[in-house]
């Protein structure tokens, strides 16, 4: 009886056990809680193919792959970005909630085309002007602009990339009634042999 009394007694008087904090994980916490990266702000898209890209990614990943926004406010937000003829491509679709995918759909078909974009990256090369007189400040912007275009071209994964130089050479050696021609009848990513059979099957 003794015994369990001083056993009673000393477990009455015994400090509560404390567990020790762990002030880096707190701190980390903290700091990751504290943290935010400033606005985003998407840039306006009137048309033009050399804008698409950047205008695509930001508004994609920033905009369109959320899901706590409403397809309702997505749909201001697009058409608060676009002008000119981005904006005269969903012209003839009523603005509601229900037509957001579709004018967005249809915005992707028409900008994100491969071989539109392709084509536009290399006219970008072909139609720089060189200089007449050698400058270091001119050779520099034509390797920075050779090479944006160049990687930009390259991340289009195109496949038979000589073929399909070759075939744009070709394409803009023809009149555009022919061009126009080849343009309908060709696959996504064509090349000088196709265009090469439709003539020989046309003739």
């Amino acid at each position: 009886m003794v015994g369990y009394i001083k056993y009673a007694g000393e477990k009455l008087v015994k400090p509560p056990t404390v567990t020790p904090s762990t002030p880096q994980t707190s701190s980390i916490n903290v700091l990751e809680n504290s943290v935010k990266l400033p606005a985003l702000e998407i840039p306006q898209f009137s048309g033009n193919l050399g804008q698409w890209p950047v205008f695509y990614e930001i508004f994609k990943n920033s905009v369109h792959s959320r899901s706590d926004i409403p397809d309702a406010h997505k749909l201001q937000y697009l058409l608060s970005k676009l002008a000119g003829p981005a904006l005269s491509v969903c012209s003839g679709i009523p603005p509601t909630n229900e037509n957001y995918k579709v004018i967005y759909d249809a915005l992707v078909e028409k900008y994100q085309d491969r071989r539109n974009l392709a084509a536009y990256y290399l006219d970008a090369i072909f139609s720089f002007k060189l200089s007449k007189q050698e400058s270091a400040q001119h050779l520099n912007a034509f390797v920075d602009h050779f090479a944006a275009n160049v990687a930009a071209l390259e991340s289009l994964k195109i496949e038979n990339m000589d073929q399909f130089l070759l075939f744009y050479i070709a394409a803009n050696k023809l009149d555009d009634a022919s061009r126009t021609k080849f343009e309908m009848t060709l696959k996504k990513d064509p090349h000088f042999y196709q265009a090469f059979r439709i003539h020989q099957e046309n003739c």
